[in-house]
């Protein structure tokens, strides 16, 4: 089996994958942008923002399904855990611009 399956491995994959996610959203969007190829004109307030955001803690799915096939249960367990919590929290954060 896997030496690094425990839970530890998965919080911290959990949290990362998402924020690298995240980094390489938000420089390739830029660039686009740069490029007049996208525009974030005529979207609503931090819709860009809460956009990558979302894609990029959807980025934990694809380490759920690598740990599986590895049958690393507790390191799935971990994305898991921490993709709640970054729910949770993109929810607080952006949730009141959405039931607006």
């Amino acid at each position: 089996m896997l030496k690094n399956n425990n839970i530890y491995t998965g919080l911290s994959l959990g949290i990362l994958v998402p924020f690298l996610a995240f980094g390489f959203q938000w420089i390739l969007f830029g660039r686009l942008e740069s490029a007049h190829l996208a525009s974030g004109e005529g979207m609503a307030l931090n819709f860009k923002t809460r956009t990558i955001c979302m894609i990029a803690l959807c980025a934990n799915a694809l380490l759920v399904g690598a740990y599986q096939k590895r049958r690393a249960n507790e390191t799935v367990r971990g994305v898991a855990i921490m993709t709640v919590i970054l729910a949770f929290v993109w929810f607080i954060y952006y949730g009141y611009e959405i039931l607006e």
